[in-house]
């Protein structure tokens, strides 16, 4: 029986799983893709929860000094102030907004802000998983974070990582040392990109290519998710980053489709750009508007997924920093002819083999899923025989 140790006193206890990955970010990816994964383990039988871990370093005035330093347009110290405390008021709107989709969705732990704080749920947790997103790249200061590692973990509890990304294609030598360090504790790993079986295969380690959490789930259980919007026939834009030429590409897609156009965000800011904003909804209208929208116009890897999960055309705005996890969806089912460059917006006429699409998606969904199952399987198997 899937997600149960068979005792000899003839009882079957569910086994519990600890899911710790960047479910506090307020983002829409984030949070999407920590419900999928809660989602996924508990249709397959554990019991899952999410281990509520939120360092210092993913709180609003941390987040706020951080797109500030990382900013190149305000050289003015004082305009570099006013700046970053907008950033933080955005960023603190932002967390306490998700803050209560977080309590209504997801099945959480009591919250830990250290590494030595998450000691204490570890005598109730039979697995730990290491969950998707960027949670292997270097966070605040260009620094792991241990705890993503489950360094908190005991050597006799089985870990495991789901879709864990580097968020990266390469380390310098002394990352790729720590990272060593890191992983080599773990009972099964698998990770999102391809470039990351190479990172791991570079330090004489194995693993396993799956899909995004929120890919496990298919279109009829993200709808019974969603809440429907009310628009037809509109053009939807998911922006995360600057550039200049995403306006351009909104501008000339919109003459030539002759359709209204939505943005859905979580920055303020993109309230004053081309379309109108639906600022800060909740995820199930987030994915509401994805699952209705005639196009989609995105530089995000999660806007790419759900656009390629609904069957809804879309095109692909590469961002300038990280776009390897954009390129390897595209390149997992054969999509690279939907980026846009050089300012040929022709693409939209290309239609997309959808059966072609569906049936990869669906034989990489099962085998994900077949990894899982075993991988959780093995593990329990190894800590009963202890």
């Amino acid at each position: 029986m899937v997600g149960y140790i068979g005792l000899n006193l003839g009882v079957d206890i569910k086994v519990k799983i600890g899911i710790i990955t960047r479910h506090a970010v307020a983002n829409y990816g984030s949070f999407l893709q920590s419900y999928a994964t809660q989602y996924t383990l508990q249709k397959l039988g554990y019991e899952a929860v999410i281990v509520n871990y939120i360092s210092e370093n993913e709180k609003p005035l941390a987040l706020g000094k951080t797109i500030t330093r990382n900013t190149q347009e305000h050289a003015n110290k004082i305009k570099k102030m006013l700046y970053m405390l907008l950033q933080t008021i955005n960023s603190a709107v932002c967390y306490k907004r998700f803050e209560g989709f977080r309590k209504k969705e997801l099945r959480e732990t009591k919250e830990y802000n250290t590494a030595f704080e998450l000691k204490e749920c570890v005598e109730t947790i039979d697995v730990f998983c290491t969950g998707s997103d960027q949670v292997w790249n270097t966070i605040n200061f260009d620094e792991f974070d241990p705890a993503y590692f489950l360094n908190f973990v005991p050597t006799d509890v089985p870990k495991i990582s789901y879709a864990a990304s580097f968020g990266r294609k390469e380390f310098d030598q002394g990352k790729m040392s720590q990272l060593e360090r890191y992983l080599g504790s773990y009972n099964s790993i698998s990770v999102r990109e391809k470039s990351g079986i190479d990172i791991l295969n570079r330090m004489g380690l194995h693993g396993s290519v799956v899909l995004d959490p929120t890919l496990l789930l298919n279109k009829e259980e993200w709808r019974k998710f969603s809440k429907q919007p009310k628009e037809r026939n509109y053009i939807l834009v998911y922006q995360l980053r600057k550039n200049p030429d995403f306006l351009n590409y909104v501008d000339k897609i919109q003459k030539k489709m002759k359709c209204d156009v939505i943005r859905v965000t979580t920055d303020f800011k993109q309230i004053f750009k081309a379309g109108r904003t639906r600022c800060l909804i909740s995820p199930e209208a987030f994915v509401g508007y994805f699952s209705n929208a005639s196009l989609v116009i995105t530089d995000s890897f999660h806007g790419t997924a759900f656009s390629i999960n609904f069957n809804v055309p879309f095109v692909e705005i590469l961002p300038d920093r990280y776009a390897e996890r954009n390129l390897n969806i595209l390149k997992m089912f054969g999509l690279q002819n939907r980026i846009l460059e050089d300012e040929n917006i022709d693409v939209i006429d290309q239609p997309i083999d959808y059966q072609k699409m569906n049936d990869m998606l669906e034989c990489a969904r099962q085998n994900s899923l077949d990894w899982i199952k075993n991988a959780l399987m093995e593990d329990i198997h190894d800590r009963s025989d202890i």
